[in-house]
């Protein structure tokens, strides 16, 4: 809103250029829309590129060669195999877009999470507050239970016993500059407009006297927060989406749907539920790192199980068998064989926690 407002800093460039007295209003729906699409993207770019690493490209090319062209590829072999990947980038999505509040209040969009905020912020009803979290949650269960409805059951992982070779790099030909100008734009609006603000704001901030010291111990602060709570996620989701796809049954999906679910509370509902239980227990959990740490480990829990679990779909359990066939134990097979396997994805995963 600062940069592309009514009356933001592209209005008041253009102004002494071009005369524009005002630039369109992205407030309500559109500008929602807007922000929560370059917002989420990432959850659904970074899972799916996690998963894609391990497509065996020898399936897309006997498909050329049974005379299926490249689209016809695309969206009779390719997707398919990415439709795991796809669906909890996307329930990442909507559960987080359940939970937003920052972006919807800023553009005057009337949301759940929005009503919860102003019930705590302005008439501190817990009561209400409450209610509506429990409500919020009901809503976010049955996304998620719609979501693996659509995923079902179905297998993903390569029944041949071949090495996957390294995908072949494709020229795009005339769809080479219209796909640049896309990405180009798409960077320049998620990240470079925000980057420009948030430097324009530093700067004005600077020349104006301010300190940067409290933000170099703010960003410290912050990186010790991440670090750990990205060691949480990581120690967490490795043996929940192992547990989830080779085992199952109903204790398996009663643990995965709880992660997920957790993902559309608001933070603020999180917070004040844990504050109240440190509370309550008093020293040394409340008001502590641990706590603090636990909060963002509930929170993005979500985000790297999805592209975990995903990726894990995709390694056949032929390989863990051959490698207990040969002597080696389950620990020794599950280090060896299946996490260097969940390699890229592991690296999507903490891109997206840290984050």
């Amino acid at each position: 809103m600062s940069a592309m407002g009514p009356k933001g800093l592209f209005q008041q460039t253009l102004h002494p250029i071009f005369g524009i007295e005002r630039m369109p209003s992205l407030y309500g729906f559109a500008g929602a829309l807007i922000t929560l699409s370059l917002l989420n993207f990432p959850y659904v770019l970074l899972t799916i590129r996690g998963t894609i690493s391990q497509l065996d490209p020898a399936q897309e090319e006997s498909s050329r060669l049974l005379g299926l062209n490249r689209l016809q590829t695309l969206i009779k072999v390719t997707l398919p195999q990415l439709r795991p990947a796809i669906l909890s980038g996307g329930l990442l999505v909507s559960l987080y877009t359940l939970s937003d509040f920052g972006a919807v209040s800023l553009m005057r969009y009337k949301t759940f999470t929005w009503s919860i905020y102003n019930q705590y912020g302005a008439s501190f009803d817990m009561n209400a507050a409450a209610l509506l979290s429990v409500s919020l949650c009901v809503l976010a269960t049955l996304v998620v239970y719609f979501e693996s409805f659509i995923r079902g059951n179905k297998k993903y992982f390569n029944t041949s016993m071949g090495t996957l070779r390294a995908p072949r790099v494709m020229k795009l030909g005339l769809w080479q500059i219209p796909s640049q100008i896309f990405c180009l734009l798409l960077t320049i609006f998620s990240l470079g407009i925000p980057t420009s603000i948030l430097c324009y704001w530093l700067f004005r901030g600077l020349t104006s006297g301010e300190s940067i010291i409290n933000v170099f111990e703010s960003a410290g602060n912050s990186l010790i927060l991440a670090s750990l709570t990205l060691i949480c996620v990581i120690a967490v989701v490795l043996p929940v989406s192992y547990l989830v796809v080779r085992y199952g049954g109903i204790f398996a999906t009663i643990v995965e749907k709880s992660c997920f679910v957790g993902f559309a509370l608001p933070s603020i509902a999180v917070s004040l539920s844990l504050v109240f239980l440190g509370s309550r227990i008093g020293y040394p959990i409340y008001q502590s790192m641990g706590l603090l740490v636990f909060a963002c480990a509930l929170l993005y829990l979500p985000t790297g199980l999805g592209s975990v679990k995903s990726s894990m779909l995709h390694i056949s359990p032929k390989l863990e068998e051959s490698s207990k066939t040969l002597g080696k134990s389950s620990l020794s097979t599950y280090t060896k064989i299946t996490l260097p396997l969940l390699r890229p994805s592991i690296l999507m995963g903490i891109a997206i926690v840290f984050l």
